[in-house]
């Protein structure tokens, strides 16, 4: 004698009752309507994000162009600066305010005219 395994099969239930009427046409076209509408949905979907990357690089590109802008104007500022620092302490060196002094008729003060101060 050989050894099989054995399987049990249990029976299914079937219902004997009157079948619910097939949808034969109507079901196949929303079938295809909802594909379509789920097509349309993504491909919408995608054109906004397309829309919001490239509305976002071209403000990036117009901030990037700003900058630049006030990192030039900075730098022409910055160097105007130094200028008027150096023309400031030019002027204001004794030399140059004695020359100054010397061509309007100014003289140094004379020893009675100076007054020093107690701390």
């Amino acid at each position: 004698m050989t050894t099989k395994s054995a399987t049990i099969r249990m029976p299914q239930r079937r219902s004997y009752g009157a079948r619910p009427p097939r949808r034969t046409h109507s079901g196949f076209s929303f079938n295809i309507f909802q594909s379509s509408l789920r097509g349309a949905l993504t491909f919408l979907i995608l054109l906004l994000f397309l829309g919001l990357s490239l509305f976002a690089s071209y403000k990036v590109k117009n901030v990037a162009n700003d900058i630049g802008a006030l990192e030039q104007r900075y730098a022409s500022i910055q160097k105007e600066n130094l200028q008027l620092k150096n023309r400031f302490s030019e002027m204001t060196s004794k030399a140059t305010l004695a020359k100054m002094g010397k061509r309007l008729g100014l003289r140094p003060p004379a020893e009675d005219q100076t007054i020093i101060l107690p701390e």
